[in-house]
């Protein structure tokens, strides 16, 4: 981060979390991902940025979601940690079905 950044932010939360560039990802003419430095970034970059990042933060939540829900219905049907999930949903081996 630069300077003029570090001691507008001090010592926060937020000067511990600011990236040093945002990725502005392609979009409407422009077709091409843009990495600029924070400190030359605008307002629309930040924000595009940030939808970016929802994005991905979304996807990650998603594939956190199915991998719980995996392993809780293995689990539920007597699964072992051991046990091939495909096995462990369908009851083939391990478990109880």
């Amino acid at each position: 981060m630069s300077k003029k950044l570090e001691k507008l932010f001090g010592d926060t939360y937020l000067a511990r979390n600011v990236p040093e560039s945002v990725h502005i990802p392609p979009l409407g003419i422009n077709r091409t991902d843009i990495v600029k430095p924070i400190e030359h970034a605008t307002l629309d970059d930040i924000a595009f940025a940030a939808q970016a990042l929802d994005k991905k933060a979304d996807a990650l939540r998603d594939e956190l979601y199915a991998l719980h829900r995996l392993y809780k219905e293995a689990r539920a049907n007597g699964a072992l940690g051991s046990d091939n999930i495909v096995h462990a949903i369908t009851g083939k081996n391990g478990g109880t079905q």
